[in-house]
């Protein structure tokens, strides 16, 4: 691979290799907290989220209760998944969760019509994805989308909230992107690429513009600032983050340039991720078959069928394969990491402030029950948090 050498020295070498120093421990934090510039505090208090919601907890009476108390914290604040979602699903997203309505103090009002905008994009949405599988179709035929890029499906982003590596400006450790998204279907996946982006822009611009009309400047400011916290550091490739930061043009080839190294990387080790994951559920099928065929398809219950394994037809990765997925896991977090490290040193110290000011006051994201987080503007009640459930008609996260 062509290695990338920046011809433009924009920064001073003592940036640099601050900017360096200090991503270890920085990358550390933002497993601890979203939003790049949290201090400590808001972590410890994480744990009481999961008690205030007892009551959807207490369906499992299997006397667990408190080891899942004391994981659902680490999977509500999961900065990879927020980022991928918000990609996926767009502001939106953020808005249906209750935390987010009550910080930026939406009234009923504005409710109704957060609801009526989210249907329109609802199908915004489904007409963009139409017409580009269309456009899949005539161009490649019956062969099949392709699948999202390493970094959590998204062929564009799909990283983590963070900040870049520590040092004079600043800025705390990168989050390490997700796995590959899941190949596409017959005809029926997303494109990557160009295509893509130019997709999800247009229906940013237009989703920002419907929001513009709901919500006050004072509410529209604060919930740009909460996008930004969940986009994390790699925002910075959008266009928009750009022009508002003033990068010059060598400073956007350049960071064009790390993106587009850091998404071939990423997408080999997806690729060969989805590979390793198709093997194993076929093997994990003609051992299914096999058991079936030879009546012993595991534990059978007193009227002879078989166990829940069995008839739930779970998905068991063998533990050789389970470590080779781990290891190129650790390969996408590594290409993020490096990443970011090379942005922060194409980025001058003015434009790493000025990313600082608009994140804005810290987020906490762990307030966000993830566990009810797809559906919709329903299902949290009525008032200020919710509504009728009439809005999560087809959330599926």
């Amino acid at each position: 691979m062509t290695r990338i050498t920046f011809r433009a020295a924009l920064v001073a070498a003592g940036l640099a290799s601050g900017l360096l120093a200090l991503a270890p421990s920085a990358s550390a934090q933002v497993r601890r907290n979203i939003g790049g510039t949290v201090k400590t505090e808001p972590a410890e208090e994480t744990p009481e989220t999961p008690q205030e919601g007892e009551a959807p907890d207490a369906e499992p009476a299997e006397g667990e209760e408190g080891e899942e108390g004391e994981d659902r914290p680490e999977r509500e604040v999961d900065p990879e998944v927020i980022a991928r979602i918000v990609e996926m699903r767009g502001p939106m997203w953020l808005l249906e969760q209750e935390p987010v309505r009550v910080e930026l103090k939406i009234s009923d009002a504005q409710l109704e019509r957060l609801k009526q905008v989210d249907e329109r994009m609802e199908e915004v949405r489904d007409e963009s994805r139409d017409r580009m599988r269309e456009q899949m179709r005539q161009q490649f035929g019956d062969q099949g989308g392709r699948g999202g890029r390493g970094g959590g499906g998204n062929p564009a982003q799909g990283r983590g909230p963070g900040g870049f590596p520590g040092g004079p400006g600043g800025f705390p450790g990168g989050f390490p992107g997700g796995p590959g998204g899941f190949p596409g279907g017959p005809g029926g996946g997303f494109p990557g690429g160009d295509a893509f982006r130019t997709m999800m822009t247009q229906m940013r611009q237009q989703s920002d513009q419907a929001l513009a009309a709901v919500l006050s400047p004072g509410q529209l400011k604060r919930f740009k600032q909460i996008m930004l916290q969940a986009k994390g550091p790699m925002v910075v490739t959008e266009d928009e983050m750009q022009l508002a930061l003033g990068l010059l043009p060598v400073q956007r080839e350049q960071i064009k340039m790390v993106e587009q190294e850091m998404e071939m990387k990423q997408q080999q080790a997806s690729t060969v991720r989805r590979e390793l994951f198709t093997a194993a559920f076929q093997r994990n099928r003609e051992q299914q078959g096999q058991q079936e065929q030879q009546g012993q398809g595991g534990d059978r219950d007193s009227d002879g069928r078989g166990g829940d394994d069995e008839r739930r037809g779970r998905f068991q990765m063998d533990p050789e394969t389970q470590a080779k997925v781990e290891q190129l896991q650790a390969q996408g977090e590594s290409y993020e990491k490096e990443a970011l490290s090379k942005i922060g040193k194409v980025l001058n110290r003015s434009q790493i402030n000025k990313y600082k000011e608009m994140l804005g006051k810290p987020f906490d994201f762990s307030a966000i029950d993830m566990g009810n987080a797809g559906r919709g503007f329903g299902g949290f009640g009525g008032g200020r948090g919710g509504g009728d459930d009439d809005g999560g008609r087809r959330r599926g996260g």
